[in-house]
C-alpha cells in the first residue's frame, strides 16, 4: 500500500476522533452520505479509506474535510495551510454573541439534524436577499 494512502487513513481517523466520532466505516458512511451532495459511498469504500487501501476523489476529500473540521490539504498531505486569504466576516470572532451561540448549538446536533438545518438555511437564503 502506498505511503500516501496510509497517511491519509491515519489523518482521517484522527480527524474523526477529534470530532468525537468513532473511526469506523459504518459511522463514516452514515455521516458522509448525509453531507455529500454527489454520489453516495458504500461501507466497503469507507472501509478502504480507513484502512489506507484507497483514496477518495478530490470532491469527496472536500466533503470529509468539512465533516471533520480540517482542511482537505491536511487530510491529503498532513500540512496545515500557513497562509490564507481571509474575507471580512469569515472569522467566528467577528460574529455577534448570539450567532456564535447558534453555531455552537448547531455543531452539537446529530449529522441528520445538521443536514436539515443546512437545507433550511439554503432554502431561506435562495429566496431572500442577503441582509446583516
Amino acid at each position: 500500500m502506498s505511503q500516501l494512502r496510509q497517511q491519509f487513513a491515519k489523518r482521517l481517523k484522527q480527524a474523526m476522533q477529534a470530532a468525537d466520532f468513532e473511526p469506523k466505516p459504518s459511522v463514516l458512511v452514515d455521516q458522509f452520505n448525509l453531507e455529500h451532495r454527489g454520489r453516495s459511498v458504500t461501507f466497503q469504500t469507507a472501509s478502504r479509506w480507513l484502512k489506507g487501501e484507497a483514496l477518495p476523489d478530490p470532491e469527496k476529500v472536500q466533503t470529509l474535510a468539512r465533516l471533520y473540521g480540517v482542511s482537505a490539504c491536511h487530510l491529503l498531505f498532513g500540512e496545515r495551510l500557513r497562509m490564507s486569504v481571509k474575507e471580512p466576516g469569515d472569522d467566528i470572532a467577528d460574529l455577534r454573541a448570539y450567532d456564535r451561540r447558534m453555531l455552537v448549538s448547531y455543531l452539537r446536533l446529530m449529522p441528520e439534524q445538521r443536514k436539515l438545518v443546512r437545507d433550511l438555511v439554503d432554502e431561506l437564503s435562495s429566496s431572500n436577499p442577503p441582509s446583516v
